[in-house]
């Protein structure tokens, strides 16, 4: 069984967001900032720094054999789990097969 990398993380991330924004993703140039993002505050990165610590502790979701990915909303806080399965077809840690 091999652990999934973080590339598998960004391919299965895009590989569901809407057709417009995987177009402006991949097909797009760089993106410069309109001003500060109005979500970083030092509540949410207490937070953020909570949902770290429990997951160190070993009190974070039972996802299987897979790690954990955590997704904080950053507008209502809430937190949801998903377990990072490997990605076949990741070009840096899949292996082809013969």
């Amino acid at each position: 069984r091999r652990l999934p990398c973080a590339r598998c993380l960004e391919r299965r991330w895009q590989a569901v967001r809407s057709v417009a924004l995987r177009e402006a993703l991949e097909l797009g140039s760089g993106t410069r900032a309109a001003g500060p993002s109005p979500y970083i505050t030092p509540f949410a990165a207490e937070a953020l720094a909570g949902v770290v610590a429990a997951g160190l502790d070993g009190g974070g979701p039972e996802t299987g054999a897979f790690p954990a990915v955590h997704l904080v909303d950053l507008q209502t806080l809430a937190v949801r789990h998903y377990p990072l399965v490997p990605d076949p077809e990741c070009p840096v840690c899949s292996t082809p097969e013969p």
